[in-house]
């Protein structure tokens, strides 16, 4: 197939640093790697099932999936969080839809889920952004500060897509820019293994598991 990405592991220094999350038994330390996102990609151009695809992979001898982590934008895209912009507030305030006293601000994201939230608010700390935590309607949110942009921010790894590869037997492998990428693949519920870039500067420091 052509979507799959022969990744040699043992071989991985010419793509970054490998580490392991131990978090259960030893990742596999070499073997057929996939790219996660060209494969989603391939299977929803073709309507096949990204499931069936990741059993046949595991059957043919396939070991683990590069996932890496979204953006902001993706995030709120994908339905996981709503993200409003300064435009978005302004056209709410135009229209008479948001009160003098509402806590939604431009810049800002909101979820349900208020561990993810907490968890993007660790990422940014890690990067050196300031966010203010807020509440609204039984949301959770966080007001960004400008230097937080939505198309380049990362904000963490796709549950479903993780749950995907874990059902069907297969190793997640992280990709890591900075350790606020780190501290988001630390919270797999299962072993898996970092794929460091080239560009990531200073030691690896993996919280607590």
């Amino acid at each position: 197939m052509t979507t799959l990405l022969r990744l040699v592991l043992a071989a991985a220094a010419a793509f970054g640093l490998w580490a392991f999350i131990d978090a259960g038994p030893r990742a596999p330390v070499g073997g057929l790697v996939l790219d996660g996102a060209e494969v989603e990609a391939a299977c929803a151009v073709s309507k096949f099932p990204a499931p069936e695809f990741f059993e046949r992979a595991k059957a043919a001898g396939a070991q683990g999936v590069l996932l890496r982590p979204r953006t902001l934008a993706a995030a709120a895209k994908g339905g996981d969080l709503m993200v409003f912009t300064r435009a978005d507030v302004d056209k709410m305030r135009r229209l008479g839809l948001l009160s003098a006293h509402s806590p939604l601000r431009a810049d800002s994201l909101w979820s349900r889920d208020k561990e993810a939230v907490a968890l993007i608010e660790r990422m940014l700390k890690r990067r050196g952004l300031a966010a203010t935590v807020t509440e609204m309607a039984g949301l959770r949110g966080l007001l960004l500060s400008e230097d937080a942009q939505p198309e380049t921010l990362t904000v963490g790894y796709d549950r479903q897509a993780l749950e995907r590869i874990l059902s069907k037997g297969l190793t997640p492998v992280f990709f890591i820019q900075d350790d606020a990428d780190i501290e988001a693949a630390a919270l797999a519920p299962a072993a898996g293994a970092l794929l460091v870039s080239p560009a990531f500067h200073g030691p690896i420091a993996v919280p607590a598991l």
